[in-house]
């Protein structure tokens, strides 16, 4: 059943600050086809007006994606995930205003690491100097009254089934946490390691200008569900390395360290330092090298410490772990370590979600490269080494 009723968006508006819109198109030139451009260019300013806006309304610890995050899911899909709290919110902006539904892309639905807890409608004016937010609905809501179209692959819900009432959003954010808004998303496909490779070649051709429409959503959806496989599908479509930088181990042993790779001790906490020390003796009694790094994550920042202990002329023992930094005694939130091959096959993890420290240790060879996976506060951080 569809409505056909005209929705009322005058109730709620926010004015879009004048140096936004070249900003915001400056940034968009990042993104691989004008397609991709568009979408970061409307998301910008759909993310920093609706931000604001809802800062002006009293909503606290709102907190938006990363330079990295916006601009990976952009150049792909349409929407911007932020967190309040434990709840995620999905904007959607579109620079149509007379639309009578509310357009949502199957990946914020149907893939479990992107579903959230309610989606907004973000309506851009024409000039782009006003936007507003003209409702909201919850995961639940869009899975039992949307209806989906196969061939675009978006769920629309009439503007009828929309709540408008942004101040009882906020109040039920804030004292009704526990209010179930999700509905069961079905499990998705493994992908073997080799296939999305294979994907990723093949979708990260700029020539492919609608990548999310050349496969199966299933099998499109396991790949985004990935996190080192869709920003090696990303980093392909723009033309860039998957990552900027490889520690090259190596050359710790020759005493020579980047600049983000300092003593432990200016990194760590005395606290944190004496336990990364009993930790690292439980099974390393002399460790030959040590550094360690502060990572952003979320809103927060984690210490990675990274030991290296050579056993012979081909293996090298390595302890990875994660710490509190500064007077923190916890880590920032739940918080997962994976060790993952250069290829994103996971070889190893470890996870909790209230700790003083993680850890993972192994053996490697020299000339073998990893990848070393942190996930905190809904922000997910790849880390590349060669030994």
């Amino acid at each position: 059943m569809m409505f056909t009723t005209e929705f009322d968006v005058t109730d709620w508006t926010q004015a879009i600050d004048p140096g936004l819109n070249a900003q915001a198109w400056q940034r968009s030139r990042r993104q691989s086809t004008p397609g991709a451009q568009w979408n970061a260019y409307l998301n910008q300013i759909g993310l920093a007006g609706s931000l604001a806006g809802l800062q002006e309304l009293g909503w606290e610890h709102v907190v938006g994606p990363s330079d990295r995050q916006s601009d990976r899911t952009w150049g792909l899909v349409n929407g911007s995930v932020i967190q309040v709290g434990d709840r995620r919110l999905v904007l959607l902006p579109t620079e149509v205003v007379d639309q009578s539904e509310l357009e949502v892309p199957q990946e914020w639905i149907d893939i479990p690491s992107w579903a959230a807890d309610y989606y907004l409608a973000v309506y851009l004016m024409p000039d782009m100097q006003t936007l507003q937010i003209a409702g909201y609905a919850t995961h639940q809501q869009i899975k039992q009254q949307a209806q989906i179209n196969i061939s675009t692959r978006n769920y629309y819900l009439d503007h009828a089934y929309l709540s408008t009432d942004l101040n009882l959003l906020q109040l039920t954010l804030d004292q009704y946490a526990t209010t179930q808004t999700r509905a069961a998303i079905a499990k998705l496909p493994e992908l073997a390691a080799v296939q999305a490779q294979n994907l990723i070649q093949r979708l990260g051709s700029p020539t492919e200008l609608l990548p999310r429409l050349a496969v199966p959503f299933a099998t499109w959806a396991a790949l985004l569900d990935h996190p080192t496989w869709h920003e090696q599908l990303y980093c392909q479509r723009q033309g860039e390395a998957a990552s900027s930088v490889v520690t090259q181990l190596a050359d710790w042993m020759q005493g020579q360290f980047d600049r983000a790779w300092q003593v432990v001790d200016a990194v760590l906490a005395p606290q944190q330092l004496a336990i990364a020390t009993r930790s690292a003796a439980t099974e390393s009694p002399t460790i030959v090298i040590d550094r360690a790094k502060v990572i952003a994550v979320g809103d927060g920042q984690v210490g990675l410490l990274v030991n290296l202990e050579p056993l012979d002329a081909t293996e090298v023992r390595i302890d990875l772990q994660i710490h509190p930094t500064g007077d923190s005694i916890h880590l920032p939130g739940e918080t997962q370590l994976r060790l993952l091959g250069m290829d994103g096959t996971e070889i190893a993890e470890a996870k909790a979600a209230v700790t003083e420290t993680i850890r993972l240790q192994f053996r490697a060879n020299y000339g073998e490269a990893f990848q070393l996976e942190i996930r905190c506060n809904h922000e997910v951080v790849i880390e590349q080494f060669v030994l």
